[in-house]
């Protein structure tokens, strides 16, 4: 494990910066700014569990994701925990220093309904562009002053960026919205999903699910494509796949245990999932971790 996993690089009245680097051991790398109403989780490398409301939501950032949660009305617990060999940077505001920041420069309708700043979870894929503001952030270590102000820049170019992803999402369809979705469904669909990580090994239809939780199959699979941005067996594919690069870069496992561990009926089968996914083979990203 990293001496220090965490790594503050700004941290000014409503706003914080901060790097988090994780190698062989999940590590609880933070919980939410004391005043912090709108957070961004960018995921560099590896993934996070991000746990809200004490566990009322939970999400998993993948690689190459961020995350945006906003909530004004309250000071809203979060709690992130960073899986092996993963890396994010977190950037943290009040209301007020976002619009001090940029002095009303920004597309506002991410975030206001009408004069209401708007409730929101979204998960969203990196644009390309931001890889290289994100990698140079990621990069520093005890910034002088001169390099603080470049982070600066590189943190206002890294939004600008996240802004116009968001952006682009609120005027095609506004899928990262929640509000049209009764708040019942938003918590049984939070229900589902945890359910759905804990079975991974043998993963629940959507027919028992929809059972379970007193919900019609069609409103789980409407409403979980609608929150999620994915359909039930995409995001159990990608919990699979995330959790056996884990146990692959953990060195503790073969191809063989892993793949009965997560319910493959043959390892072949596992191996072809997991190349089709990855683009690599078990058994090379196993090798590449050795050298």
């Amino acid at each position: 494990m990293l001496t220090n996993p965490k790594r503050v690089l700004l941290d000014k009245p409503g706003l914080s910066l901060i790097v988090y680097e994780n190698e062989d051991e999940p590590i609880e790398v933070d919980k939410t700014h004391p005043e912090a109403e709108i957070s961004f989780l960018f995921q560099l490398k590896g993934s996070a569990e991000v746990n809200v409301l004490n566990g009322t939501y939970r999400f998993q950032i993948p690689e190459k994701h961020f995350l945006t949660f906003i909530n004004p009305k309250n000071i809203v617990p979060i709690n992130v925990q960073l899986n092996p060999y993963s890396g994010m940077v977190g950037l943290k505001f009040t209301s007020e220093g976002l619009q001090k920041i940029f002095d009303n420069t920004i597309p506002m309708d991410c975030f206001y309904q009408g004069k209401d700043v708007r409730k929101m979870y979204s998960l969203r894929e990196f644009a390309p562009k931001m890889l290289w503001p994100l990698k140079e952030i990621f990069r520093q270590f005890n910034p002088n002053h001169f390099e603080r102000l470049l982070t600066m820049s590189k943190t206002l170019e890294l939004l600008a960026y996240a802004f116009e992803v968001l952006h682009r999402g609120f005027e095609m369809n506004g899928k990262q919205q929640m509000r049209n979705i009764p708040e019942v469904y938003i918590k049984k669909l939070s229900l589902i999903r945890q359910e759905m990580i804990r079975n991974l090994n043998a993963p629940p239809t959507i027919e028992a699910l929809a059972d379970k939780f007193s919900i019609s199959p069609s409103t789980l699979k409407k409403y979980f494509k609608k929150i999620y941005e994915e359909t039930p067996y995409q995001f159990i594919n990608k919990h699979r796949m995330e959790l056996a690069r884990q146990m692959i870069l953990s060195g503790k496992y073969s191809v063989k245990e892993i793949a009965y561990d997560l319910g493959y009926s043959e390892p072949s089968h596992f191996i072809v999932a997991f190349k089709k996914y990855f683009d690599i083979t078990p058994k090379r990203l196993m090798l590449q971790k050795k050298v």
